[in-house]
């Protein structure tokens, strides 16, 4: 079952040194003219996981990949409240 983004954003911040780190990076962000925030995806066999190292502390988790994509294109811009954030998705390649 999916986590949304509100469930994990408020585990984060219940962390105080979390919460700090989150809003130290969430500043730098917003301080740009136009953000550029990366998001890492890790597909699984029943799940797809979506992290940022620009947005420590942020996951999205969905079913599918494309359903974790979406979500993290909205988490992301509700995370920094700005719609002009550009949103770059990454997979890893598989170990060998």
């Amino acid at each position: 079952m999916s986590r949304n983004f509100r469930e994990i954003e408020t585990e984060v911040l219940a962390d105080p040194e979390r919460r700090e780190n989150v809003e130290r990076q969430r500043k730098l962000l917003l301080d740009q003219t136009r953000p550029e925030v990366r998001v890492i995806h890790q597909p699984d066999d029943d799940t797809s996981t979506a992290t940022s190292p620009e947005l420590p502390g942020w996951t999205a988790v969905a079913d599918t990949f494309e359903g974790a994509r979406r979500l993290a294109e909205e988490g992301v811009r509700f995370a920094l409240d700005r719609e002009d954030v550009e949103v770059k998705h990454f997979v890893p390649a598989p170990a060998a």
